[in-house]
């Protein structure tokens, strides 16, 4: 009996050995288990972290790329503004020479009128001194004629008429 309880104890103990060993590989496995889910999680959260540091990343270079853009723009709406000044330059530029142009030539033509009306008056003038002259000729010839008349036929009827030279009469006065 000895011998059989002593077996009983060895297989006894034998049986919680294996149960402690089985047990160990259980907790081994579940730790191991636990072990990977943690590195499961760590990865996860390194993935997240990844992403979100990438999205952090393309938000920034967005945003430097819409700044750039932005500024890019504004240069080209002041260039865009220079090119309308200087533009706008010339034009005023060409039509304050036209505006000058078309003084020029008013003027011009002002200046041909005033000249040919002045050529005008200077002709009606002498036209009006002739007509004036002719007319004082002609009563001085009749007023001369009236008494050179008289004074021949005073003097003598058969003398013909001579016509007075103006000169002499004029010379005369």
């Amino acid at each position: 009996m000895k011998k059989k309880m002593r077996q009983k104890e060895r297989e006894a103990k034998r049986y919680q050995h294996k149960l402690e060993l089985k047990k160990q590989a259980e907790e081994q496995m579940v730790a191991a288990k636990i072990a990977r889910e943690e590195r499961k999680i760590l990865i996860a959260q390194r993935k997240l972290e990844s992403i979100h540091l990438l999205t952090i990343l393309f938000e920034r270079i967005k945003e430097i790329k819409t700044k750039e853009e932005v500024e890019q723009q504004l240069r080209e709406l002041e260039l865009e503004k220079l090119r309308q000044i200087e533009k706008e330059e010339q034009n005023r530029i060409e039509a304050k020479k036209k505006e000058e142009n078309k003084k020029k030539l008013k003027k011009e033509v002002l200046r041909r009128k005033e000249e040919e009306l002045r050529q005008k008056i200077m002709k009606n003038f002498k036209r009006k001194q002739e007509e004036q002259s002719t007319l004082e000729r002609e009563a001085l010839r009749k007023r001369l004629a009236g008494t050179t008349r008289l004074k021949s036929t005073v003097t003598k009827d058969t003398q013909p008429f001579k016509k007075p030279r103006l000169k002499s009469v004029l010379a005369k006065r």
